[in-house]
């Protein structure tokens, strides 16, 4: 996975805030987090996440069974696994990378078509760049485009 850096949890605060999302809606419990590369998350990561979907026999929505908010919870756990695993890898056969969790989260907020939980995630596109905010729908496997109005709706952003 490409990282182009990580940030303090303060620094997570000033990046959200700066997105538009209201900081009393942020949720989180570590100290720094490593920011993904926006392509690793719609390729290698959508693509891994497709596949455990269909092995666990989950691929297919069901109200309130798999739902939005499930796939939501689902995906950053899983995005966070494999996160793990890739420091882990690296640090046995490479680079040593810094220890932290992902900034790859739930996100729920309200659409056009009334509340929805999606996956968001902070990211670089160039090394010292400024930080971003992406969003994938776990279901799909889609980019979402998120409007500045459903940023400001976001009513949890769990990392």
């Amino acid at each position: 996975m490409s990282y182009f850096n990580h940030l303090t949890a303060s620094e997570i605060v000033q990046a959200v805030v700066a997105a538009g999302v209201n900081p009393n809606t942020l949720l989180f419990a570590d100290d720094s987090y490593l920011l993904p590369a926006d392509d690793w998350v719609f390729s290698v990561f959508a693509e891994a996440w497709a596949e455990t979907k269909r092995v666990l026999g989950i691929a297919v929505y069901e109200v309130d069974v798999n739902d939005c908010d499930d796939y939501a919870r689902m995906c950053a756990g899983y995005a966070q696994m494999l996160n793990n695993r890739t420091i882990r890898v690296s640090r046995t056969s490479g680079p040593v990378m810094p220890s932290a969790a992902l900034a790859f989260g739930e996100f729920w907020y309200v659409s056009p078509q009334g509340p929805h939980a999606i996956n968001a995630f902070l990211y670089r596109e160039v090394q010292g760049g400024p930080v971003l905010l992406g969003a994938i729908e776990p279901q799909t496997g889609a980019r979402v485009n998120l409007t500045r109005r459903e940023v400001e709706s976001c009513t949890l952003f769990r990392l």
